[in-house]
């Protein structure tokens, strides 16, 4: 049985076993059992941290939640979500690099989300390099919002397959559930924002997310 699948008839299991009050805690902890897995299944770390995270986007999809807004450093956001996609990548010859943007000290987020929308991103550009290649993360604002773009040297996507990849449940993948981008932009979109995608097929692909520059009020931040 391969990684997605034991995952998802983990999750199955556990959601009849504990009832849906619990499932959402235990999407935290599931390293654990990617852990095991590693002596049980023999798999790589790339594919014991997609395992956790399908099985996230599984709980998140079914259960998702508002954000909860700080005003906080959105580099600092976007360095959490780069440092742990290159941990996956030690001993790969592929390359994340990270370009922060001014002023962004204190945009309006939910950095466990945005971290999870820019993690959904990274996987997806280490998915797509045959090999070897580079992924390129930088922030910036313009006008009334932050951008953060996500490029990949990989191989693209086909323009008949762009208009679907945020649809539920499609893949263009052997492994995984479909939801990432999916969940992705129900996210961005919840913060008031937009998550736009370019490709070039056997060049790379670009997402850019646009998050408005608001102002939290104490409500929204301690909510």
């Amino acid at each position: 049985m391969g990684m997605e699948l034991f995952i998802a008839a983990l999750a199955v299991f556990v959601w009849a076993a504990t009832g849906p009050g619990t499932l959402h805690a235990l999407a935290y902890n599931m390293m654990l059992v990617a852990s095991v897995s590693t002596v049980v299944f023999n798999i790589n770390p790339l594919m014991r941290f997609d395992g956790y995270y399908i099985l996230s986007d599984l709980l998140d999809y079914a259960r998702p939640r508002a954000p909860e807004f700080h005003a906080t450093d959105l580099n600092a956001t976007a360095e959490r979500a780069v440092s742990l996609a290159r941990q996956q990548v030690l001993s790969r010859p592929i390359q994340i690099e990270l370009i922060t943007g001014r002023d962004l000290d204190s945009v309006g987020h939910d950095p466990a989300q945005i971290q999870q929308v820019l993690l959904n991103l990274l996987l997806n550009g280490i998915q797509a390099l045959d090999g070897k290649g580079q992924i390129r993360v930088e922030l910036a604002s313009e006008d009334e919002f932050a951008l953060i773009r996500v490029r990949d040297t990989g191989k693209g996507i086909a323009p008949e397959k762009l208009a679907n990849i945020f649809r539920p449940f499609y893949t263009t993948k052997g492994g995984g559930t479909g939801l990432g981008l999916s969940l992705s932009r129900r996210i961005v979109e919840s913060h008031g924002g937009k998550i736009e995608v370019a490709s070039t097929p056997g060049q790379g692909t670009e997402f850019t997310v646009r998050l408005p520059l608001r102002k939290v009020t104490v409500r929204q931040a301690v909510s």
